[in-house]
């Protein structure tokens, strides 16, 4: 338990962690379910938009996990598409991707991955001088 900003006594969640939520609650991400559907169809994000009644930018992001679909787009689905939507809960596969594509869209994480990137592209080029230098070699010569 902690106390929360209005002083009123409450549990404490992880971040990701929906278990206290109810289903209505909870984020469905359906990204590679949707994607297996539509090309089972053999339908472009555009045509499948146009029959959702949604963007074709909309329908990628949802594809990419970047979005949640919403119980419209299911509701809409299940009419269009005959789709048993029992099946597209998303299992703990999809759930931990979600989680893990939330983590990695964090400012402070991309900003982290950045640096050590740059950080490994200077101890390669490092060492690189270093192997030529021992070697003998210089740059152009064979």
């Amino acid at each position: 338990m902690s106390k929360l900003a209005d002083g009123k006594i409450g549990k404490t969640r992880k971040i990701g962690d929906e278990s206290g939520k109810s289903l209505a609650d909870r984020k469905l991400f359906i990204g590679p379910r949707l994607r297996r559907i539509r090309r089972e169809l053999g339908q472009s994000q555009t045509q499948m938009a146009e029959r959702l009644g949604i963007s074709p930018s909309y329908v990628n992001l949802i594809e990419r996990n970047q979005r949640p679909v919403t119980a419209q787009i299911l509701l809409r689905m299940a009419e269009v598409y005959d789709v048993d939507l029992r099946g597209l809960a998303a299992g703990d596969d999809d759930r931990s991707f979600a989680e893990l594509n939330e983590v990695f869209s964090d400012p402070l994480f991309r900003a982290a991955a950045s640096c050590a990137a740059n950080l490994a592209r200077s101890w390669i080029a490092r060492i690189c001088s270093f192997a030529i230098s021992e070697s003998g070699l210089t740059v152009g010569s064979k």
